[in-house]
């Protein structure tokens, strides 16, 4: 019978997906989930000029020669160019050839690279592939408990996939580097950006963890870390004793001299001329590279060299005097119509990734490409446009420029940003995307196939990007929504509540199809734990009636309770659901309607809405008739239920 069938298979699969591989070590049901650093290492190396930052290295072979300091802390403020010295960093290590990195650059607009779990699985897979103890050591912990990365406290993980394997490997004398550049962007550290306001958070998980680690680790592991001034990361720091690398305007002055002298060397040809400007340039900078390299593309895309030399003394002074700068030269005219603006450059300072001009333009209600990149040229200084493949992606230059956006005791009214406005905006049109959602979203014809046995350009055609970054950021922005307004919700929150119980009741497990497709259930569970703390946030603005496990949902209902218990009872369903059969629905996407949910409690809402819904289910049939009922589900949450010799 087609229960048999799937039984089977999915046995096969899960009892191989514990066997390990030279190909893939980790194997591919418990791969460590990991972020691609290569990428953005070459970026941050093409961006550094010849012959800047020569001097960096001798401090670092200094720093590794010294046994007793275990920890380097580069700092600086703001676009001073921290992130290129830890890649210049992380080329110098390797043309040691005995101080292997694992590395981590954190980036305030992607979530997956300001996640702390994010940057301890990423150093322990790269840590898997410098040691084989290491790797033996991981395969090991992964073995034991395949939902470690979802399931343990930041503490334990560390302990577990950095601690642990540290310790595993014996006699070993050259160092391996552990760099986590722009610590201070993580999303834990957000908070923690004035440690000493009052009612501020003083304590990090992630820190404490990182503090203990760098402590306990043998003497051959060292740490490099950079990060802005920030009183918290130096209270971690400080008992460590760390060698201290702090850029200021005069360790960053002759970089920035030779830096200017490349970029406008084309156009003052003569050297006396381009002296007096690159002199004027860098004493306006303060020692910050961000600076200067909107000044030079300004000269660039600007007037003659003659008129350049008789206004250089009209480049604004400081970061914020030039973001203002460039947007009145953009839009002179104060009547001019900004809602293309505020809308594009309102998605690129809180999209959760770096996004493709083709993303932008299916969140902003279909936006013509031509209008975007409209926008984008009027404002370029502010922007990063990089093609891969044969897509732009498109990215702010810096934090700092969608810090100066959102303040409004900063920024000029008619360029300032409502945050809240465009989280919502964001997530309405995320809800629609997903609404659109029906299950077999590969359109296959087998609905017992593994994923493994399916094209991988089957899936990429029939998951656009667009509705990945619903899939997986929706409830993010439903949440910096409320935080942005603090407890002043309006008379929006029923409308959004009906918007998302909506596909509470219709899309979540095509959600889970979709992730299960894509191979990231961490991704999954975090946009359901994202829902979740939304509707605590709430739940703390809005009173709830309490909930009782004891009684039915049918009694709730009948007491009147609302929209919103509903929508964290699913949500609480789902998660349990996703973390019991993570296992199964890693393997096949489609089993998740026959073969996961009949085994989830027969009286949680979620069992209730879906198996009456009788979405994505196919009828069970016997010797060629239809069962006339529906499989129910067991009373407790064990996918070892679905090897039962009665069902």
């Amino acid at each position: 019978a087609n229960g048999g069938r799937v039984s089977v298979k999915l046995k096969d699969a899960m009892g191989s997906a514990s066997k390990t591989t030279a190909a893939d070590p980790l194997g591919k049901a418990e791969k460590l989930p990991e972020v691609d650093m290569k990428s953005e290492l070459v970026r941050l190396m093409d961006t550094r000029k010849q012959n800047t930052r020569d001097w960096f290295p001798a401090d670092l072979v200094s720093w590794l020669q010294q046994t007793n300091q275990s920890t380097f802390w580069l700092t600086g403020p703001p676009g001073s160019g921290k992130s290129v010295m830890a890649a210049v960093a992380v080329d110098s290590f390797s043309k040691m050839g005995n101080a292997p990195v694992a590395m981590f650059f954190c980036r305030f607009d992607d979530k997956s690279r300001r996640d702390p779990r994010m940057l301890v699985c990423t150093i322990a897979a790269q840590l898997g592939r410098i040691d084989p103890a290491m790797q033996q050591h991981i395969v090991g912990v992964f073995n034991t408990n395949p939902n470690l990365v979802t399931e343990e406290p930041i503490g334990a993980l560390i302990d577990m996939l950095l601690h642990q394997t540290f310790l595993a490997v014996e006699g070993r004398t050259d160092p391996i580097v552990v760099l986590i550049d722009a610590l201070d962007e993580l999303q834990e550290l957000e908070d923690y950006r004035d440690a000493n306001a009052v009612g501020g958070r003083q304590k990090s998980q992630f820190l404490d963890a990182l503090s203990r680690l760098i402590r306990s680790v043998p003497s051959f592991v060292r740490f490099l870390i950079s990060s802005r001034p920030n009183a918290v990361i130096e209270k971690c720091l400080q008992p460590l004793h760390p060698t201290v690398c702090a850029l200021t305007e005069e360790t960053n002055n002759r970089d920035l001299y030779v830096h200017a002298e490349s970029e406008l060397g084309t156009v003052f040809h003569m050297p006396e001329q381009r002296s007096a400007i690159v002199e004027t340039l860098v004493q306006k900078s303060q020692g910050l590279f961000i600076w200067l390299n909107m000044a030079c593309s300004l000269i660039l895309d600007g007037d003659e060299p003659d008129e350049v030399v008789r206004n250089i003394d009209n480049i604004p002074l400081g970061t914020d005097e030039m973001y203002r700068a460039i947007l009145t030269a953009a839009y002179p005219e104060s009547s001019t119509p900004l809602a293309n603006f505020r809308l594009v450059i309102g998605c690129l300072a809180i999209t959760e990734q770096d996004a493709t001009v083709a993303v932008i333009a299916a969140l902003l209600d279909d936006m013509s490409e031509t209008t975007i990149y409209g926008v984008l040229n009027r404002i370029r200084e502010l922007v990063e446009i990089s093609k891969i493949g044969q897509t732009h992606r498109v990215r702010l230059i810096h934090k700092s420029v969608g810090d100066f956006l959102f303040d409004p005791q900063r920024c000029e009214t008619r360029f300032c940003i409502p945050a809240d406005d465009h989280h919502l905006m964001l997530a309405k049109k995320c809800i629609h995307i997903i609404g659109e959602l029906q299950d077999n979203i590969c359109l296959l014809d087998d609905a017992f196939m593994l994923n493994k046995d399916v094209d991988r350009g089957v899936i990429e055609e029939q998951i656009s990007e667009d509705l990945r970054y619903a899939c997986r950021f929706w409830s993010v922005h439903l949440l910096k929504w409320a935080e942005a307004k603090g407890g002043n919700l309006g008379d929006q929150l029923e409308e959004i509540c009906t918007l998302v119980l909506s596909i509470c009741e219709t899309n979540l497990l095509h959600m889970v199809e979709v992730f299960s497709w894509l191979e990231d259930i961490p991704s999954l569970l975090e946009s359901i734990e994202s829902l979740i703390r939304w509707t605590s946030l709430v739940d703390s603005v809005v009173k709830l009636p309490e909930t009782d496990s004891e009684r039915s949902w049918e009694e709730l209902n009948d007491e009147g309770n609302d929209n919103r218990v509903k929508i964290r009872e699913l949500a609480s369903d789902l998660l349990r659901l996703v973390r019991e059969f993570s296992i199964p629905i890693q393997q096949s996407a489609l089993q998740i309607y026959r073969s996961v949910l009949p085994f989830a409690p027969r009286d949680c809402l979620l069992t209730s809405v879906y198996m009456d819904n009788n979405a994505g289910f196919d009828v069970i049939k016997v010797g060629g008739f239809e069962c006339g009922i529906w499989l129910k589900g067991s009373r407790n949450w064990n996918w070892t239920d679905m090897d039962h010799s009665r069902g």
